[in-house]
């Protein structure tokens, strides 16, 4: 009995350090990248493997959120964190080195008793860091900052109200409204997130060639399509509030006209921890691709790239990568809490991409699938943490993650939960070992 309660404590007490060191080392390694410099990134250092052109890349978690550009070499091109959240960005006409994204200083000089987002658009050149403010536009704090905004023409701006549930054309030299779209016209408020708070989570919006607008409704787990003149149309929704088998709280759908096949949408589809594509076929959508790995968590972008690769922001498993046809990852950066990407010269999101059947893309899943890279989570432990993220619901993760230190990420948050549960295990084996009990405080007497 004493030898095989030592052998137990010993297990116990060796999974316990092992979790303790999967926590530490996942700080230390963080906050070695940060030695000495107290940013994220230093404009110079490499940073990233060689890309096919300048990376752009913007942060929105809490904390402290920046708008990165790599260059084409891997070296930091321009880095910027004087905004608070940093979503939205966008190649600009303005030149080759220029972006414009949509940035917001929360708790803002409102002029008012409640504290307000100051919902910014700016224009920068990442050559001289020059950078110029489009519009400003204040929000209640309570209803959320604005995520998105398209540019129509140079005074034009196609904005995703996240504050008020609706799409909205803003003309920046007349000051006027000149097209609106309400979701509640369309959508009921029994649906969705709380009404009248945050209700449909509006976080992207984007002006398709033939002039409709795709409005991507998170919290309705749908993508919808506006004509601006006939309205709102039903028959082209991709995904349905509640069906999480289509969407569940998708981020930055992107639109591909297609040629030979398509129209299609590409969606981060975040909360089911996937990337899917859509093709429009005889009035109805299908799934034509699919991709995910054991670590992919929250992923809340993905564009397609000219040659048929697909750029991801992997918001909670810490990284911006490229997978390519096969579905093989073939470039990566390691950043936490990252929102969007954007490859310069491959025209703005997925404009300049084919779609998955004319490109020919292999889905890719990790349950049916070997790993999509080597990986630090290789062999069983790569399998324990699939048992994990099945055991673990996103819906919970995800906004854990959200809330926690930067330097806690999927791995760490196994560890974490992991050295919890031992804990409480070997606590409640030394209580049954113990002289003490438990008695119930209800005595019946006979």
């Amino acid at each position: 009995m004493r030898r095989s309660r030592l052998l137990l404590r010993a297990v116990l007490a060796s999974l316990l350090v092992l979790s303790l060191a999967g926590t530490a080392a996942g700080y230390a390694f963080w906050a070695l990248d940060r030695e000495g410099g107290g940013t994220a990134f230093e404009v110079g250092e490499r940073a990233a493997p060689p890309a096919n052109g300048t990376t752009v890349v913007t942060t929105s978690m809490y904390g402290n959120d920046f708008l990165v550009a790599f260059a084409p070499n891997g070296t930091v091109r321009y880095y910027n964190d004087s905004r608070d959240i940093y979503d939205d960005v966008d190649p600009s006409p303005a030149g080759d080195a220029t972006v414009t994204y949509m940035a917001t200083d929360q708790r803002a000089n409102c002029q008012a008793t409640e504290p307000c987002n100051g919902n910014v658009v700016e224009r920068v050149n990442l050559t001289t860091g020059e950078t110029e403010v489009v519009f400003t536009w204040k929000t209640a704090e309570a209803r959320n900052h604005w995520h998105d905004v398209d540019r129509i023409d140079e005074d034009r701006w196609l904005v995703a109200d996240i504050a008020l549930d609706r799409a909205f054309v803003y003309n920046t030299s007349s000051g006027i409204i000149e097209w609106e779209w309400s979701a509640q016209a369309d959508f009921p408020v029994t649906g969705g997130g709380l009404f009248p708070g945050d209700w449909t989570h509006i976080n992207d919006v984007e002006l398709l060639p033939d002039g409709r607008v795709m409005v991507s409704l998170r919290n309705q787990d749908s993508v919808a399509f506006v004509d601006r003149e006939r309205g709102y149309q039903p028959g082209w929704t991709l995904g349905e509030d509640d069906n999480r088998s289509v969407l569940f709280e998708q981020h930055n759908p992107d639109y591909l006209p297609g040629e030979n096949a398509g129209p299609a949408v590409v969606v981060a589809d975040s909360e089911n921890n996937r990337i899917v594509e859509y093709e429009r076929e005889d009035g109805s959508w299908n799934r034509t691709w699919r991709w995910s790995d054991v670590e992919l968590q929250w992923p809340r972008d993905a564009d397609r790239l000219p040659d048929g690769d697909t750029l991801i922001t992997d918001t909670n498993g810490g990284r911006v990568f490229e997978v390519n046809e096969s579905g093989a990852i073939v470039w990566q950066v390691d950043m936490q809490g990252a929102y969007e990407a954007e490859r310069l010269g491959t025209g703005p999101e997925s404009a300049g991409g084919p779609t998955a059947t004319r490109a020919n893309l292999e889905s890719r899943t990790a349950t049916s699938d070997a790993p999509a890279r080597e990986s630090s989570l290789a062999g069983p432990v790569y399998e324990v943490a699939g048992v994990w993220k099945d055991l673990l619901p996103s819906m919970v993760v995800n906004p854990v993650l959200y809330v926690l230190p930067a330097w806690v990420g999927y791995p760490e948050l196994l560890a974490i939960v992991s050295g919890l549960l031992v804990a409480v295990l070997w606590g409640a084996v030394e209580f049954h070992w113990s002289v003490w009990s438990v008695r119930s405080p209800f005595v019946t007497e006979d």
